[in-house]
């Protein structure tokens, strides 16, 4: 497996943080079950099909020609990812969910595009049907939940880019940004990551399985964070071993050789 299944922005891995609670639809669920819940969500929300993606013996068959309540004809839309050479994953988790929405009827199509130009339409453009895109090196403390999600940065360049726009969300980020009690801040956290899953502006994938090799018998210091060992405070605390041991040695000959009385010997100073 290259990842691991994400709940919530908040990676799992943030204990401190991550609400483990939130609900998780689909868990454990065959993709059978998948498709005749979610036909049942959208047929009971007025949307129709020539062809439904389940027939009237329950079997899962290609889907066609899926309406919307009004009874228009679903346009068709992009999802809008990373080309391969840039970022495989992404790139070909766009190829999937357009095969799955393609099946269930609808006229998905996936679009890989320069990475930059994916930037300007998603970021600074807002110009969009839906994207896939991720984020790396997130801070330990969530304050992103702030800049990503809330109505003040719904604008150009702003970090809002999928448009979610609550007020009680937004009273919720504010209070995080004021409170100084950290288990009252915890638990406006946490209820700021159950609205999340509950009003999906975005639908968090997976988190890369990350993989380091580094020289434990050459250096130490490595401090291990969210996104690695490649970090600040590593390249602040690393150290190596040889040089560590030598430091040692020369303090310890130095404690030997130091008189009591303060005054230089024929010793090491």
């Amino acid at each position: 497996r290259q990842g691991t299944q994400m709940w919530s922005i908040v990676p799992p891995i943030n204990q401190a943080w991550y609400n483990s609670s939130l609900v998780r639809d689909g868990e454990g669920w065959t993709r059978q079950e998948r498709i005749i819940k979610a036909f049942k969500v959208l047929a009971a929300a007025g949307y129709t099909w020539e062809t439904p993606p389940v027939d009237a013996f329950g079997r899962i068959v290609p889907a066609r020609g899926i309406r919307l309540p009004d009874g228009s004809p679903m346009a068709p839309f992009t999802i809008l990812t990373p080309p391969a050479d840039y970022d495989p994953a992404r790139a070909i988790s766009g190829t999937l969910i357009q095969q799955w929405l393609k099946a269930f009827g609808m006229p998905a199509a996936a679009r890989p595009m320069a990475f930059s130009a994916l930037i300007q339409e998603v970021k600074h453009r807002h110009r969009f049907d839906a994207f896939v895109m991720g984020y790396g090196r997130l801070s330990l403390d969530p304050d992103y939940l702030f800049s990503f999600f809330h109505s003040s940065q719904d604008k150009a360049r702003g970090w809002n880019m999928s448009g979610y726009r609550n007020a009680v969300y937004d009273r919720l980020a504010e209070r995080s940004r004021q409170e100084m009690d950290e288990r009252r801040r915890r638990r406006i956290i946490f209820e700021m990551q159950r609205i999340l899953v509950q009003d999906v502006p975005y639908v968090p994938l997976y988190r890369p399985r990350l993989i380091e090799a580094v020289r434990t018998d050459h250096f130490q210091g490595w401090v291990p964070m969210l996104d690695g060992v490649s970090n600040i405070w590593t390249f602040c605390e690393l150290w190596p071993v040889q040089a560590e041991s030598s430091l040692r040695l020369l303090e310890s000959l130095q404690a030997k050789f130091r008189p009591s009385n303060g005054r230089r010997t024929n010793g090491i100073q």
